[in-house]
């Protein structure tokens, strides 16, 4: 009987664990001291205290996150930023890698030369990668809808998360 429940509560604790892991894979991604696995081309990013700071240095800047263990089958498909973009750049472009190709958003209207956080949301599920396990995500800053222009400066960035709606708050947690 003792084996039993051993047993039992080894195979519930290996699973609570496997569970744990997986949520974690998916985000939330929390920048409070760490980069949490994402990196900065054409930019840098340095974790902060309670937010990642993305210096915005050059045209083809992007932050990337390398298998970010987004299953388009289990999570949500919107992306939530939240950010304080001190920048003019008010288009944020959200890539998605899958099957070595990439399929790319690009919105307007984030809040520009911010004093406070708010949240951005992006829905996904149109691109053409948003299938399957995705191989990485990319965000970039841009002035405008079209084009490729680009201004310098600062993008603090508290949190991004995969979730299934768009919320109502608005604002720095």
């Amino acid at each position: 009987m003792r084996s039993v429940r051993f047993f039992c509560k080894s195979l519930f604790t290996i699973i609570l664990m496997l569970l744990s892991a997986s949520s974690f894979a998916q985000g939330p991604w929390n920048f409070n001291g760490t980069a949490d696995g994402w990196t900065a081309t054409n930019s840098t990013a340095t974790a902060g205290a309670s937010a990642l700071d993305w210096d915005i240095t050059a045209q083809w800047n992007k932050l990337t996150i390398t298998s970010p263990g987004v299953d388009t089958t289990s999570s949500g498909s919107i992306i939530a930023v939240t950010l304080k973009n001190t920048t003019t750049n008010a288009n944020l472009i959200v890539g998605v890698k899958n099957s070595g190709q990439w399929s790319y958003i690009r919105t307007a209207g984030v809040p520009t030369e911010a004093s406070e956080f708010s949240t951005f949301y992006v829905d996904l599920s149109g691109l053409a990668r948003w299938n399957g396990t995705l191989a990485e995500i990319l965000l970039r800053m841009r002035i405008n809808s079209s084009g490729n222009g680009w201004n310098a400066g600062n993008v603090f960035i508290d949190k991004i998360e995969m979730v299934m709606a768009r919320h109502t708050y608005v604002g720095k947690l």
